[in-house]
């Protein structure tokens, strides 16, 4: 995994890898995801399930949920911008846009028949706990990491996301569109910030000096 992930970042910083970002930017996306989905599948196939594994989960899950909230709201500003609305044909290729960039297009369309509304991706992209990057499901997961990290919770940090999750449960998607969402989304992402500090605070409470040896 070290190694994989040692590879990536020096292709990163090296001549060829800007060169190609300069050259080809699909190219480029495509290596920078082939690379992260390589280190994702030797972390979870070769670490021992551990406290250093369940911290590295933890954080992505709530980065993750993060980034999701993110891109949701960037979308939901810009079809905010349309002169013609939410639910409409020429908003409909953004929606499609947002459920891509979360990599939920195809789990998505599989989870059964519906319309493309703003209603129905919101739902999805926050609420959906079977789908991996929406919101909902990252939260319970991080708190299942929690857990594991510390039995019986951290304090301040489990009873935050707690309340984080409490929150999604007494969502209705369909009574915030329009500015109500972008809202609640801004609430939602203070909120998970909220959570990182306090594990940071619980678990890290000094912090390494720049140029520390090892």
């Amino acid at each position: 995994m070290w190694q994989a992930l040692n590879s990536f970042w020096l292709w990163l910083a090296s001549v060829e890898g800007r060169r190609l970002y300069a050259r080809d930017r699909q190219s480029f996306y495509e290596r920078v995801k082939h690379g992260c989905q390589l280190v994702h599948g030797l972390t979870h196939t070769t670490m021992l399930y551990s406290s250093p594994f369940d911290f590295m989960r933890l954080g992505a899950l709530l980065e993750r949920a993060d980034q999701t909230a993110r891109i949701l709201g960037a979308m939901w500003q810009r079809v905010a911008s349309l002169q013609d609305g939410f639910d409409t044909p020429s908003a409909q290729p953004l929606w499609l846009a947002a459920l891509r960039s979360c990599s939920a297009s195809e789990s998505f369309l599989k989870r059964g028949p519906g319309s493309l509304t703003p209603a129905s991706v919101a739902e999805f992209l926050l609420l959906e706990s079977a789908f991996p990057r929406a919101v909902r499901g990252c939260l319970e997961r991080s708190a299942h990491f929690l857990e594991r990290i510390a039995p019986g919770g951290a304090p301040r940090s489990a009873a935050l996301l707690a309340e984080l999750v409490a929150r999604l449960d007494a969502y209705d998607v369909s009574d915030m569109i329009d500015a109500a969402l972008l809202h609640e989304l801004a609430r939602l992402m203070a909120g998970n910030a909220a959570v990182c500090d306090a594990v940071r605070d619980e678990f890290f409470p000094q912090a390494v000096p720049v140029g520390a040896a090892s």
